[in-house]
């Protein structure tokens, strides 16, 4: 069976997901070194968005630019 390089690199992750999340309804996380990876909860074997440090933290400033309205 073939792998592909995106299921090498995010096999070996340790995904979180809120306590607060509703059975598989929510986006898990994993941070490797300084890069965050995002996925759905829902379907695991699915796409896996990566984010370098920059890209984090302009996503996480429109989040609570978003949340604060």
């Amino acid at each position: 069976m073939h792998t592909s390089g995106r299921m090498r690199r995010t096999a070996s992750l340790r995904w979180r997901k809120s306590s607060h999340s509703e059975i598989n309804e929510c986006v898990e996380v994993s941070l490797d070194g300084r890069t965050l990876f995002l996925r759905d909860s829902k379907d695991p074997e699915g796409p896996v968005i990566r984010m370098a440090p920059a890209a984090r933290e302009a996503f996480a400033a429109a989040l609570h630019r978003f949340i604060d309205g």
